[in-house]
């Protein structure tokens, strides 16, 4: 009967811990996966060729991850020097 009892209390143990441990897998997954979002401003400064005048442009964007507020902001950056003459440098 005692051995029983051990046995028990070792499979109750061994239960408690497996869920523990795919509750902490769960979270962990979830955290390392979800990527924080958050708005940014892509601001450029465009000198127009042969002059000394320059032009701030600002781009709005919401609910973005870095990487891709990076890409955003340089695809705005190219835009710019090939629509026009001159040089756009662009920061986010």
């Amino acid at each position: 009967m005692h051995n029983f009892k051990i046995a028990l209390y070792l499979k109750q143990n061994r239960l408690k811990m497996k869920t523990v441990l795919s509750i902490a897998a769960v979270a962990l997954f979830t955290f390392a996966f979800t990527s924080c979002k958050k708005d940014y401003t892509c601001t450029c400064t465009k000198t127009e060729a042969g002059t000394s005048k320059t032009t701030v442009y600002e781009k709005q964007m919401r609910n973005q991850t870095k990487p891709n507020a990076k890409a955003t902001c340089q695809a705005f950056e190219d835009m710019l020097n090939v629509s026009h003459d001159g040089v756009a440098k662009c920061t986010y």
